[in-house]
Order: structure tokens, then C-alpha cells, then sequence
């Protein structure tokens, strides 16, 4: 895989697919709910916390889950198209360890 840190990207394509603008204000409205539920009121200034302190701790976090997420998916690419050679070459016991192999991942899935 080539350094996901370096790869140049075309632009992105219109589709039918939900607005991530739409996705991510639910998801706000979401966070503060719960936020609300865990410590009893929402997010303010001056509440005895760094909020420096904590945006860098979850930064930190984020970069740890974007580069699991991006090695998730290169797996999983590289499978499917390994699968599709495997395929096209008549390869069944290939096949069959590759969609073995396409199952485990799956079931490690979560949303």
C-alpha cells in the first residue's frame, strides 16, 4: 500500500448518496444529548477542563482510528480483488481460503 499521507486524490463525484453535511448535524445533535445525559449539562467555557488538553488527546485518538479505518479498507480491497483473480483463474481452493478469510473480516465489522 502506498502512504495514505501522501496520496493525491481526484475530486469527489456526485451522487444519489446522503449529504454528509445532513449525516454529521445529526450526529452533533446526537453527541450533545448524550453529553447532556453523561455530565448533566453541555459543553461550556470555563468548566475547570483545558479544552486544549482535551482536543489534543482526541486528536490524537482520531488519527489512531482514521489509520485503522484506512487499513481496514485496503485489506479488504486487496481481498476482493484477489478474490476476482482467484475467480477468473478457476483457483476454488484459493477462492475458498480468500472468502474464508473475506467472512472472518466481516464478522469483525461493526457500525
Amino acid at each position: 500500500m502506498k502512504n495514505p499521507s501522501t496520496n493525491k486524490q481526484a475530486k469527489p463525484n456526485q451522487n444519489d448518496e446522503s449529504f454528509v453535511y445532513d449525516l454529521v448535524i445529526k450526529d452533533i445533535s446526537d453527541r450533545v444529548n448524550a453529553g447532556k445525559k453523561e455530565y448533566g449539562t453541555p459543553l461550556q467555557p470555563f468548566n475547570g477542563r483545558s479544552a486544549l488538553v482535551d482536543l489534543y488527546q482526541e486528536l490524537i485518538d482520531a488519527s489512531f482510528y482514521i489509520r485503522q479505518k484506512i487499513d481496514e479498507d485496503d485489506q479488504l480491497l486487496t481481498l476482493i480483488d484477489d478474490i476476482s483473480i482467484l475467480k477468473d483463474r478457476g483457483d476454488l481452493p484459493g477462492l475458498y481460503k480468500a472468502i474464508d478469510r473475506l467472512t472472518i473480516l466481516r464478522s469483525r465489522l461493526t457500525v
